[in-house]
């Protein structure tokens, strides 16, 4: 059975607990989230994510990545900040070269100070903090965002995000004048209107939900990583 369907027959199923949240008005949220990072789909799958849900961060973190990514003139500049680059569309520009997914899952839990963990844990595929939630009975949401091997020194690297290397305050040389998302990389005209990049955010469920107040029931479940997936 899916975890995902084990929840919310948890949250149906279990009558105290439903009428502790309904006897204690617990109506304030808030919002917990995690970010994990796989190789491709079949890793993400492999670690318990519904398939679904990785088919759609992958295919997001592409198009993210398509309309994104630092854009070069020469393969030489861009190997000088990537282990690994590629020709763009029509190859009249180079790219680093997509390594893999941030996925970052989202949930509606009460915020009654049950929760012993913080509200953001960041980990590798098989990382993550553990700790136990009231989970809101609504679908969780997700972003993604590719994953590069950024060169760190003369021999190393490090996977980084776009988000990260925006943080960083990375800055490259090289770079296609006429991309505008590349300014933020360059620090010339445009790159204050580009100084930010988000991941791109998709859902698994289009039913809404709002931070702030939820009359919905709780299911109490252990976090093992943060969260559970669906498979």
């Amino acid at each position: 059975m899916k975890r995902s369907t084990s929840i919310r027959l948890i949250a149906l199923g279990s009558l105290p607990l439903a009428l502790a949240a309904c006897d204690s008005d617990r109506s304030a949220t808030r919002v917990v989230s995690e970010v994990k990072r796989y190789q491709d789909v079949d890793s993400c799958a492999l670690a318990g994510v519904s398939r679904s849900v990785c088919d759609n961060a992958w295919n997001v973190a592409r198009q993210h990545h398509d309309a994104n990514a630092p854009r070069f003139t020469r393969l030489e500049d861009c190997l000088a900040s990537f282990e690994q680059c590629e020709p763009g569309q029509g190859a009249s520009f180079h790219m680093p070269r997509m390594q893999g997914f941030a996925l970052t899952t989202e949930r509606q839990v009460y915020d009654d100070g049950l929760s012993q963990t913080s509200s953001t844990t960041s980990s590798a595929v098989y990382g993550g903090g553990g700790g136990r939630y009231d989970y809101v009975n609504v679908e969780p949401r997700y972003l993604s965002e590719a994953i590069y091997h950024e060169r760190e020194g003369r021999e190393g690297f490090r996977a980084s995000s776009l988000t990260d290397q925006v943080n960083s305050g990375n800055q490259y040389a090289g770079l296609v004048e006429d991309h505008a998302p590349s300014s933020r990389f360059n620090g010339g005209a445009g790159a204050d209107a580009h100084a930010s990049v988000l991941p791109a955010r998709f859902m698994a469920s289009a039913r809404p939900w709002t931070v702030g107040s939820h009359p919905g029931f709780a299911a109490h479940v252990p976090g093992r990583g943060g969260f559970g997936f669906g498979s």
